[in-house]
C-alpha cells in the first residue's frame, strides 16, 4: 500500500469535532502511517460535500448525521469509520459512552448535595436521549426523581440545538417552577449556556439555586458564560485516535469489526456553575468544604471536626445521616478521585501520587484504590493508556 488517501468529514466549529481531528492528527504523527488527508473545514450542520460521491480514496472517517451522508457512505467500497453513532449502521462505529457520562453527573450533583435533579436535553437527538435515560435511571436507583423540560421537537429545518435559543421564555418559565436547590444536567454545553442565560432572565442565582452542568468541556463556550459552566469532559482525542488505528488497519486488509466501541469520559470539570454544596445543615456544609479543599493535605476526620467546632458526635451523626457516609469515607473518596486523574494525566511514579494525594503510603493508597475500583492503580493507568491508544 502506497499513501492511503483518507477523507476526514469531520467539522471543525466545536471542541469535539476538533478534538477528534486532534486524535487523527496524533495518530499520523506518532505512528507515521504515510497518509495524504483531505479534509475541508465544516460546520457541523453543513450539507453532504458533493465531492466525496466520486472520491477516489482508500478509507474515510466521518461524522454521519443526515441520510443522505449516510446512503453515500454505506455504498462506498473502501473503509468506512463512523464516529457520530446517529445511526445503527453494519460499519465500525466509535463513540461517547453516555452512560459514563451519566454516572459521572449523578455523583458529581449528588456528592454536592443535590436531592432535587432535572435534565434539559436536545429534542430529538439520539446522544442527548441516550443521555438522559441514563441519567434518570442512574438517578432512580439512588431513590431520586428527574424532572425534564417540556418541549416540542423543532421543524426539520431548526437546527436542534440553537432551537434553545428560538424558545428562550419558555425555559425562563420552567426554571421558575424548579425546587429550590435543584441540579440539572443539560445535554451538552449549549443547552447549558442556555440554561445559565434563562435562570438569569428568571432572577434565579447560580448555582445557589440551580446549578447547571453541562457535556463535552467546550471551553469557548463554558468559559463564556456567568458564571462559568461545569462540565463533563468527553475524550473525543482518544475517540479520533481510535478510529484512526482502526481505519489503518482496515486499509491494510484487517476484517471489520461490528460492535460499537465506546470510549469514557475524562471527568467533571468544575466551575462555578456547580461550585457550591447545596446542603442546609451548615454544620455539614462546612465539613464537605473542608474536606474537597483540604483533603489531599492530609487532614483526617479530627481535624475537620476541630474546624467545624462542633462535637464529634453531634457531626459524625448528622453528617452520615446527610451525605451518606463518615467523614473518614469522604476523605478517603475525594483523594481517590484525585489519585484517578493523576494516573491518567501524569506519569508521576505510585509513590510520588501517594504524597500528593495524602496517603502515608502507595501501599495503603493502592489498597484503598483496588477495594473502591476493584483494580490496581497501575491497572487503571494501563487501561486508561490503552483506551487512548
Amino acid at each position: 500500500m502506497g499513501q492511503p488517501r483518507v477523507a476526514l468529514l469531520i467539522e471543525s466549529s466545536r471542541e469535539y469535532g476538533r478534538a477528534l481531528l486532534a486524535g487523527i492528527t496524533r495518530f499520523m504523527r506518532e505512528r507515521s502511517p504515510g497518509w495524504i488527508s483531505f479534509f475541508r473545514d465544516r460546520g457541523i450542520h453543513e450539507d453532504f460535500p458533493d465531492w466525496i460521491q466520486d472520491w477516489d480514496g482508500e478509507g474515510i472517517i466521518a461524522r454521519i448525521e443526515t441520510p443522505t451522508m449516510r446512503e453515500v457512505l454505506l455504498r462506498q467500497t473502501i473503509p468506512v469509520i463512523d464516529v457520530r453513532c446517529r445511526y445503527p449502521l453494519d460499519l465500525p462505529q466509535i463513540d461517547t459512552d453516555d452512560r459514563e457520562v451519566a454516572r459521572l453527573a449523578v455523583e458529581h450533583l449528588v456528592e454536592r448535595g443535590f436531592r432535587h435533579f432535572a435534565f434539559a436535553g436536545v429534542k430529538g437527538a439520539n446522544w442527548s436521549d441516550t443521555r438522559e435515560r441514563n441519567f434518570r435511571q442512574l438517578l432512580e436507583e439512588r431513590g431520586f426523581s428527574c424532572l425534564t423540560v417540556p418541549s416540542e421537537e423543532p421543524p426539520p429545518l431548526v437546527v436542534r440545538e440553537s432551537y434553545g435559543n428560538r424558545v428562550h421564555e419558555e425555559l425562563v418559565a420552567w426554571v421558575r417552577t424548579l425546587p429550590h436547590s435543584t441540579g440539572i444536567l443539560a445535554a451538552n454545553d449549549l443547552r447549558g449556556q442556555q440554561l445559565i442565560n434563562a435562570c438569569r432572565d428568571a432572577g434565579l442565582r447560580v448555582p445557589r439555586e440551580v446549578a447547571i452542568l453541562g457535556v463535552d468541556n467546550d471551553p469557548l463556550i463554558c468559559d463564556l458564560t456567568e458564571p462559568p459552566l461545569s462540565s463533563v469532559a468527553c475524550d473525543a482525542e482518544a475517540i479520533g485516535f481510535q478510529a484512526a488505528e482502526l481505519l489503518d488497519r482496515l486499509m491494510r486488509g484487517a476484517k471489520a469489526p461490528r460492535q460499537l466501541r465506546l470510549v469514557s469520559p475524562r471527568g467533571v470539570v468544575v466551575r462555578r456553575s456547580t461550585d457550591i454544596f447545596a446542603i442546609e445543615d451548615l454544620g455539614v456544609a462546612r465539613a464537605i468544604r473542608l474536606i474537597h479543599d483540604h483533603a489531599c493535605e492530609g487532614i483526617n476526620a479530627s481535624d475537620v471536626v476541630r474546624e467545624v467546632g462542633e462535637s464529634r458526635q453531634a457531626l459524625t451523626e448528622r453528617f452520615r445521616r446527610v451525605v451518606g457516609h463518615s467523614l473518614k469515607d469522604e476523605i478517603v473518596r475525594v483523594r481517590l478521585e484525585r489519585v484517578q486523574r493523576l494516573l491518567i494525566e501524569t506519569d508521576a511514579s505510585l509513590q510520588t501520587i501517594a504524597r500528593q494525594t495524602g496517603f502515608s503510603s502507595g501501599e495503603y493508597m493502592g489498597t484503598a484504590f483496588k477495594r473502591r475500583y476493584c483494580e490496581t492503580p497501575g491497572e487503571c493507568r494501563q487501561r486508561t493508556r490503552e483506551e487512548g491508544t
